[in-house]
């Protein structure tokens, strides 16, 4: 289980209270919520984009906040259909699998995994 402590963000009248979160640790995590609640802020303090002075993020017996954005190793896709729009969605998905150094057979596996897990398998016709 992941633990979060002492998620604590203000900015103007905007503001974040988590004094303890628990999650399971899965590959793949997902935070939805309507537009304005917090989720892209949640997730930059997650990354280390940022700051939040006293955030303990416990992940594996490591405190993953102490660590610098790079050596986090978490990924967030945010709310826009398209994250590069010069990309189709498959090259999009694929991307941060490509970074990863992955074979062409674990790309196409995790590939296949996340469409699973999202359920979009309906929109395959984006992914050609």
């Amino acid at each position: 289980m992941s633990l979060i402590k002492n998620l604590f963000y203000k900015q103007g009248d905007f503001q974040l209270e988590i004094p303890q979160w628990i999650f399971p640790d899965k590959k793949t995590v997902l935070l939805t919520g309507v537009s304005g609640s917090g989720k892209s802020t949640i997730l930059k303090i997650l990354c280390g984009l940022i700051p939040c002075p006293g955030l303990v993020w416990n992940f594996q017996k490591q405190n993953l906040a102490r660590l610098p954005p790079p050596k986090r190793g978490v990924g967030m896709c945010f709310q826009d259909l398209r994250l590069f729009p010069l990309m189709n969605a498959r090259q999009n998905i694929l991307f941060a699998l490509q970074a990863q150094g992955l074979s062409l057979k674990d790309k196409n596996k995790s590939f296949e995994e996340i469409v699973e897990f999202l359920d979009i398998k309906l929109f395959r016709s984006f992914y050609r």
